[in-house]
């Protein structure tokens, strides 16, 4: 059937088309003046929700980042009460923080891909969860319940939004188990670190999670306490010897074998290598770091200057590396 397809745009944005059908097949010059004149009303009040939408998703935001930020309690108990009156969330309720990196591939304003996040992650849930977006890079996302609600679905659900929304899998931090909208801060402290750790691949998933991440959270503050530049000055010499020589293979070889506890069996399988192969993988390793791998304190010391390293930025294992 004939139509009349008017685009509705502004100088900015395209909100999208004003499809006009003409069963006649013509449609008159009056016709098609009352059309443009339908698209520029219309325009006209998707402008000015945007323009209100925009303003009150900028006042949410300050309001998030003060909580984020509110480190004393009696701070972070008035944001809350403020955050109360906007219908935003309780005193009771809890929080789980999630950072990401969304990239600069897409030439589209951070707010706006933003709020279209938010209102993907609260079509893709129940009403038992209240998703708020502060736009950045990182990007962090709120996830604010009446009650301690499943993490694990919580991730699941950020993983797929901003998938769907960015067009890619980033890493992803979080602060892991639910936390008292109070201690809103600690999460934010937490998603970050996780987020550090989920960029080096110290997390087995794309959503690295701090309540889970054990010995790695260690690693994590004392690299934020003792600053990457100067975690160099930690890791063993035979590893800086390896990482310079690019040797990714041995490094890998290395960190398998340790995490599976010197079994040579499980290793071999790991790396699909033959044993014969690994056997001289190890002999070069001895070589390289001058100890014996058999001896619990130099595992322990190789293990960790291979996560130091991560964390320093000097090492960043290749999965396609065997």
């Amino acid at each position: 059937m004939p139509r009349l397809c008017v685009p509705v745009r502004s100088a900015s944005e395209r909100f999208g088309y004003l499809w006009i059908i003409v069963p006649d097949g013509s449609l008159s010059e009056h016709g098609r003046q009352l059309a443009e004149r339908a698209g520029a009303d219309l325009r006209d009040v998707l402008d000015r929700r945007n323009a209100a939408l925009r303003a009150e998703e900028s006042a949410q935001q300050g309001l998030l980042m003060r909580l984020i930020a509110a480190e004393e309690p009696g701070q972070a108990a008035a944001v809350v009460a403020e955050l109360q009156t906007r219908a935003m969330a309780e005193p009771h309720d809890v929080v789980q923080v999630f950072r990401f990196r969304p990239g600069a591939a897409a030439k589209v304003d951070p707010v706006d891909r933003s709020l279209a996040l938010r209102l993907r992650l609260a079509a893709a849930t129940d009403r038992t969860r209240r998703w708020y977006t502060l736009a950045g890079s990182p990007t962090t996302i709120l996830a604010v319940a009446g009650s301690a609600a499943g993490s694990a679905t919580a991730a699941e659900t950020v993983a797929q939004a901003v998938r769907a929304s960015y067009g890619a899998r980033p890493p992803i931090g979080t602060s892991g188990a639910p936390l008292p909208i109070t201690q809103a801060a600690l999460g934010f402290r937490q998603s970050s670190l996780a987020l550090t750790l989920a960029e080096i691949g110290a997390g087995s998933t794309q959503v690295a999670d701090w309540s889970a991440l054990g010995s790695w959270r260690t690693l994590a503050l004392l690299g934020k306490a003792y600053g990457p530049d100067r975690l160099h000055d930690l890791v063993h010499p035979g590893i800086v010897g390896l990482i310079e020589q690019r040797r990714d293979d041995l490094l890998r070889t290395l960190e398998t074998y340790l995490a599976n506890g010197g079994d040579v069996r499980r290793t071999s399988e790991e790396l699909f290598l033959h044993r014969s192969t690994l056997y001289y993988r190890l002999e070069k390793l001895t070589e390289a770091v001058g100890g014996d791998l058999s001896d619990g304190e130099t595992r322990f010391e190789l293990m960790l200057s291979l996560r130091l390293a991560r964390l320093a930025g000097l090492y960043h294992p290749d999965s396609t590396d065997v």
